[in-house]
């Protein structure tokens, strides 16, 4: 799996279309050859299997005698999700805050997983890593995350740094590359549009839910053996109760194919960076804040490959966003929706043929069939 994991070309490689990403052994070959990295690689890519296998294959290599990837990440429910996964292909990881001090100090750990706080503000955490020669991998941010720099002045000279992401657009990659140093990183760039998802933009009146009639019809319908459906909800008119972890788990459960919960309400913090394989449907119920967001809850759809659909519906006062998206969401009414997203993350952004399977406004136009789409 792990060979066939390397040797697999990038879809663009694959169509012979869009920057040159030899598929994802190029990111961890270039963080081996102890280079920086940043990689902007789209949602369900595979970016967690990429630091995985960093500790295996240097040690199969022979590049260190005992490697550990150190990995900074925002999310716990990420962090745990991939402490799990890691153990599958065969590395050791442990995570601050879950394992105890002892566990982590033996010096077992290949990967090891803390949020950017202790990394930065603990004083314990960061003799730790002063005292690594080996690797340092990151992913994802808020605002400690801008002080991810600091690592350069903890960690010993020549420890190579790579970041990940799935939805940095272009002013995005500058000011993280920035912040990081990494401006002699490699830099590798795969764009997010994915063409199996179709998506919908309907401006509705008022906060009203009838526009998700057709998902209570589908569970209706389908019951238990419907595709999983994600309803991330922008807009919370005050704070949200604590979700009990017995719930929590048997979200995260069910979406990973083990449980038998198929429609799901929450935030954007549900699925980033967990594999959710089989979503069918994104609904965003009001319009996430950047572009970015937009990006991020959009791809949670058909990670198998499968056709799916991701939709907004757009309440009228859409006040919360900034400017880049109000002028993305008057976009609908000129021109393929698809095109004015992702043009900011690639010059080259196309639309998806035959028009009904890109988006809204592709569909209103879409001639595929003499006597009508």
């Amino acid at each position: 799996e792990q060979q066939r994991y390397c040797a697999e070309p990038s879809s663009s490689q694959a169509s012979g279309r869009g920057p040159e990403l030899g598929g994802k052994r190029d990111p961890l070959e270039a963080f081996l050859s102890k280079e920086d990295v940043f990689a902007l690689l789209p949602t369900g890519f595979g970016k967690s299997l990429i630091y995985q296998l960093a500790p295996l294959v240097a040690k199969k290599m022979s590049l260190y005698k005992n490697p550990v990837v150190v990995v900074v990440s925002p999310l716990v429910a990420l962090m745990e999700q991939q402490v799990t996964e890691a153990s599958k292909v065969g590395v050791t990881a442990m995570q601050i805050g879950v394992n105890t001090d002892e566990e982590i100090f033996s010096g077992k750990a290949e990967l090891l997983f803390g949020s950017p706080e202790p990394w930065l503000l603990n004083e314990k955490w960061r003799r730790l890593l002063s005292n690594q020669q080996e690797l340092v991998g990151q992913s994802a941010f808020r605002e400690c995350f801008a002080r991810l720099g600091e690592l350069r002045s903890i960690v010993k000279a020549g420890t190579p740094i790579m970041a990940l992401t799935a939805s940095a657009d272009v002013q995005s990659r500058a000011r993280v590359i920035k912040q990081l140093h990494l401006e002699k990183a490699v830099t590798l760039i795969e764009s997010p549009n994915r063409s199996n998802i179709r998506l919908g933009l309907t401006h509705i009146r008022g906060p009203h839910l009838d526009c998700m009639d057709w998902i209570v019809q589908e569970v209706k319908e389908m019951g238990i053996t419907m595709s999983p459906v994600l309803i991330y909800y922008c807009w919370v008119g005050r704070d949200p109760i604590k979700t009990l972890p017995q719930n929590k788990t048997r979200v995260l459960s069910s979406l990973s194919g083990e449980g038998n919960c198929k429609v799901v309400v929450a935030t954007t913090a549900l699925g980033m960076g967990l594999n959710f394989p089989n979503i069918s449907h994104v609904v965003m119920y009001g319009v996430p804040e950047d572009i970015e967001a937009i990006v991020q809850e959009i791809g949670r759809a058909g990670r198998n490959g499968e056709q799916s659909h991701a939709v907004i519906y757009c309440i009228k006062q859409y006040t919360k966003v900034d400017q880049v998206v109000k002028e993305l969401l008057n976009s609908k009414r000129h021109g393929c929706f698809r095109k004015a997203l992702y043009s900011h993350f690639d010059e080259q952004a196309t639309a998806v043929m035959p028009g009904h399977q890109c988006c809204t406004y592709c569909h209103s136009v879409c001639q595929c069939n003499p006597e009508g789409c």
